[in-house]
């Protein structure tokens, strides 16, 4: 049996908005990229079907020195609706794929959430104490601990802020509107502390061109309000600035953090 080639990485969910970007990245640096997907329309000699409730999914994990798992119910509000399917996913199948990378000596990357946090201060520092208040948050800090409780120095896991690309449900929204001329609604009493796919996806890399186990965070330098942040991003473009209207939410749900931020903490 021939060892698996030190670049060699299978991204879980390689076409989600991080998989996608990832992959991307990771083939500009040289790595040869593998992934996986749920629908059989997209695989190809280097994306595999997986499908996290088949139980028969084939997957040579053996062939790969590095997994990152971008594969999970990423809806907060769909968490709290289906807490049963939502947690059978994104813990406990999840866990079962953790077992079988670790047991074969991959190296398994993990990208986590700033709601681990309950959301009451903004910033919070890596090792500030975790207290989600949605299941969503709840789920994440469960591998997190398992993780923690399996690791040999082959696990890392990165903490995220909003991560924000074209392939962002608001902001294509404010896109399309604001190219149609309509009017575009934003919240001005919601926040986001916003990091760029193209930071995140270099964090990532970091992490696994240096194999760095631990935990770890990345957020944006600021937390703003969607208003401000909508304000920025069409600055250039005094047009589209006067279709914005700020907004306040109907009802806030209890299960969304209010600070979105972290202290960003990455390998040196």
């Amino acid at each position: 049996m021939h060892p698996p080639s030190d670049n060699k990485i299978l991204i879980i969910g390689i076409d989600s908005q991080l998989g996608a970007a990832l992959a991307e990245f990771l083939v500009r640096k040289n790595m040869d990229v593998y992934g996986t997907t749920k629908n059989n329309k997209n695989t190809d000699e280097k994306t595999y079907y997986f499908n996290f409730l088949k139980s028969d999914n084939f997957l040579p994990l053996i062939d790969f020195s590095f997994i990152v798992i971008c594969a999970a119910i990423t809806s907060i509000e769909e968490c709290e609706n289906n807490k049963t399917y939502s947690r059978l996913i994104n813990v406990t199948k999840t866990i079962e794929l953790i077992d079988r990378c670790l047991t074969i000596g991959c190296f398994v990357m993990y990208p986590s959430s700033n709601a681990v946090f309950d959301g009451t201060k903004a910033f919070n520092h890596h090792d500030d104490e975790p207290m989600p208040i949605s299941m969503y948050g709840k789920f994440k800090l469960e591998i997190e601990d398992y993780i923690a409780s399996k690791s040999r120095g082959n696990t890392a896991v990165i903490r995220f802020t909003k991560i924000i690309s074209r392939r962002s449900p608001f902001l294509r929204t404010w896109l399309e509107n604001a190219e149609k001329g309509l009017e575009i609604n934003v919240y001005q009493d919601k926040l986001l502390s916003p990091v760029s796919i193209e930071d995140t996806v270099a964090a990532i890399h970091m992490v696994l061109e240096k194999r760095c186990s631990g935990l770890f965070q990345l957020g944006g330098t600021d937390e703003v309000t969607y208003f401000d942040y909508a304000r920025a991003l069409f600055a250039g473009d005094p047009t589209k600035l006067k279709l914005l209207r700020p907004i306040n939410q109907p009802e806030p749900k209890p299960y969304f953090n209010y600070h979105n931020s972290l202290v960003t903490r990455l390998p040196k």
